[in-house]
């Protein structure tokens, strides 16, 4: 492989459909020469398949990065184990059974019972967990699509490069119909096209670094610099919500020495504290839930509307919901959410914060509900919705309504602001409003 081959590699991760000719225009090459080039990419097994998948985002779906050293005796076992999981996407090994474990969950109350099964199946006594950072929202919603895109959807699967016109010949529509559904699910994010690859199918090498960011580094920024300077050795930048200042960058090079010649690079900028390389040797791939539920939707009518009162649910702690929490709730909510950042903020969920985590969510009456709701909370990253602001809005209004705000009130509204990260400007905005609201009513 050389610097074009990771070029259009990288192309096709971010968006598989991309056309020859604007691959070929970007690289300056040859249409034929971009034709061969990912030829010899799925010839030699590093391009596997062309992918699609539903974007998570529309199915409040999180992906989840695991990682650690694996200490069981037979690595094989450890990853036709971990492979039965409907949650598990990929598992990487670097050397030393060093394994990334790549999972996907549709709430993330379903991570515990994922990470237990880890530690005792998979042989890693104290993996880290990386909750990727959710770098934006999107409004488009599942309830949104129409059997005809879950029709073409499902077509796409197995090879999403295909024609429109092969794709509208098997569903019975025009190829007209067939590209403008498939632009619309496209530009609005409906859907993702990718790759599925293995790198350690080529006899380049392959790493990943964990870099460790320097005090006062800002990760945007770092990750900004590291694509301005080294872009064409790196094939991704991963960074997690509750691990602010951890970058894990996959890396390529022809050899051993131009990886060490980029590692110097990345140190003489002196924006990381360390420096870790971890050299893959090979891949497994598999197929998890999101894979699989587009057939389900398409074979079976009434999955949509579960999946519309699932996600309805998720949703509960609305206006009305949160309108009906009292001080002496949140203030249990919020205990439970420092315990959990705490639990969270190092990557390591030992079982001694596995049994203190359980027994607070007893003796505090933490439902399933709620611990799904703080969860995502410390996952938003400021993201404020609809409902992060009522929450803040009705704890004080509660504060405010007999226009005395004690020192109690204000240590629960403070921390309050810190869980869901309410900024100043928005807190003057939420008080002036409810004040606004006082006068009016008087």
């Amino acid at each position: 492989m050389d610097e074009k081959d990771i070029e259009i590699l990288k192309m096709l991760i971010s968006n598989s459909r991309v056309p020859y000719r604007e691959i070929a225009d970007q690289l300056g090459l040859s249409v034929n020469g971009v034709y061969k080039r990912i030829k010899n990419l799925q010839n030699s097994n590093v391009i596997r398949g062309f992918s699609i998948s539903l974007d998570p985002r529309i199915l409040n779906a999180f992906p989840i990065t695991i990682f650690g050293q694996c200490d069981a005796s037979s690595i094989e076992k450890v990853i036709s184990d971990l492979g039965k999981s409907e949650n598990t996407q990929k598992i990487s090994i670097a050397g030393g059974n060093y394994l990334y474990i790549n999972a996907i969950f549709r709430d993330l109350r379903e991570l515990q019972p994922y990470i237990k099964m880890v530690k005792k199946k998979g042989g890693i006594p104290t993996p880290l967990v990386g909750i990727l950072r959710t770098r934006k929202s999107i409004e488009s919603r599942l309830e949104d699509l129409s059997s005809l895109d879950f029709r073409i959807i499902s077509a796409l699967q197995g090879d999403s490069r295909r024609f429109a016109s092969d794709i509208a010949k098997e569903i019975g529509v025009s190829t007209k119909t067939a590209r403008k559904r498939l632009a619309r699910l496209t530009e609005e994010e409906y859907i993702k096209t990718g790759v599925t690859f293995a790198l350690d199918s080529s006899r380049d090498i392959f790493a990943m670094l964990h870099l460790k960011l320097g005090k006062g580094q800002e990760i945007n920024k770092t990750e900004a610099m590291l694509i301005n300077n080294f872009s064409s050795n790196i094939i991704y930048l991963d960074s997690y919500s509750n691990l602010p200042n951890l970058i894990l960058c996959s890396l390529w090079a022809p050899t051993m020495k131009e990886i060490k010649e980029i590692q110097n690079g990345m140190k003489k900028k002196g924006a990381f504290e360390s420096m870790i390389p971890r050299i893959f040797y090979t891949t497994h791939i598999y197929d998890s839930w999101m894979d699989t539920i587009i057939d389900d939707l398409v074979s079976k009518p009434g999955m949509m509307e579960e999946i519309k009162k699932k996600q309805a649910k998720s949703r509960s702690i609305s206006k009305k919901k949160m309108g009906q929490l009292d001080l002496g709730t949140l203030r249990k909510v919020d205990t439970y959410r420092k315990a959990l950042v705490q639990a969270l903020k190092d990557g390591v969920i030992t079982e001694d914060e596995e049994a203190i985590l359980t027994s607070l969510r007893d003796s505090l009456k933490i439902t399933d509900e709620q611990h799904g709701r703080i969860m995502e909370f410390v996952n938003m990253e400021g993201n404020m919705d609809e409902t992060v602001i009522e929450a803040y809005r009705s704890a004080l209004g509660q504060a405010l309504d007999d226009s005395v705000i004690t020192e109690d009130e204000e240590n629960i509204l403070l921390s309050l602001r810190d869980s869901l990260s309410i900024t100043d400007e928005v807190h003057e905005e939420i008080l002036n409003s409810l004040k606004g609201k006082k006068k009016t009513s008087k």
